[in-house]
């Protein structure tokens, strides 16, 4: 056996390879840019408030929270002030009696720091709404780094769990009494129908119903208006007519009553 005693290693890759790192570490500092990557969060792990919710008066509403994050790959050669752009979605409306305060739509995380926050000033709108969120989503920097396109979610948890729907007996706008005739000024009697908080879910509410009396529907009236009996969900509608349009059919009759009773919704919130 011929024992070969010399060993030659090629380091021609290698050095090439180290002087390209050192070049481009020369270029980063030459340049004074900073490796950064931006980020948006709600974790609580790093100081976000996920869940934001209404709460019954006279106790405050509590608010949700975001965190933007400035990290650093490498030694810091610039750490000045950022401002970063960002994009706001979800299911919640922004604006003044609506679900939150609108949010800007920019954050600056000041020089040195590598954190800011964002909160979600909850509104208490009265409105019977399923859950609701604020999603916010980074678009732009105005210094050097890298931009994490994750988005971040705050969830609004709503406290008007239900909705009441009555029958209002007591104001102008239950008509009691109508002629066949049409006496002056009173053309149709009038049922009003109130729901107490507006409707904010995701489907309308159809109140079932059942009528009685003497009075017999296409003979002696017609329900008009409120036909069929449905609150739109657009956080605004919180009173319905149904309308007892008398038929004059001419014939000499004792007086006929019309009679209502509401049997129960389509929509369980």
């Amino acid at each position: 056996m011929k024992l070969k005693r010399e060993h030659s290693i090629n380091f021609g890759n290698a050095e090439g390879k180290l002087k390209g790192w050192i070049f481009l570490l020369l270029l980063f500092t030459s340049l004074g840019v900073t490796a950064q990557t931006y980020s948006v969060s709600s974790s609580a792990l790093l100081g976000g408030i996920p869940n934001a919710a209404e709460v019954v008066a006279p106790n405050p509403t509590q608010p949700g929270r975001f965190v933007v994050l400035r990290t650093l790959t490498i030694p810091a050669t610039n750490n000045d002030a950022v401002t970063l752009t960002y994009a706001v979605t979800g299911t919640a409306i922004a604006g003044v009696d609506k679900d939150y305060q609108a949010l800007t739509g920019t954050v600056t995380i000041p020089a040195g720091a590598l954190t800011e926050t964002i909160d979600v000033n909850v509104f208490d709108d009265q409105i019977v709404e399923n859950d609701e969120s604020v999603t916010i989503t980074l678009i732009a920097a105005d210094q050097p780094g890298f931009i994490s396109f994750q988005p971040a979610t705050v969830n609004i948890t709503d406290n008007t769990d239900l909705g009441i729907i009555s029958l209002d007996t007591a104001t102008a706008n239950f008509i009691a009494s109508v002629n066949e005739n049409a006496t002056p000024g009173v053309e149709f009697g009038q049922f009003r129908i109130n729901l107490d908080k507006a409707n904010g879910t995701a489907t309308p509410v159809t109140v079932s119903y059942t009528t009685s009396g003497s009075g017999v529907e296409g003979t002696d009236f017609n329900l008009t208006d409120a036909i069929p009996l449905d609150f739109a969900n657009d956080g605004v509608q919180i009173a319905r007519d149904i309308r007892v349009a008398p038929i004059d059919n001419a014939v000499s009759q004792p007086n006929k009553t019309v009679t209502i009773e509401l049997t129960g919704t389509d929509n369980p919130v």
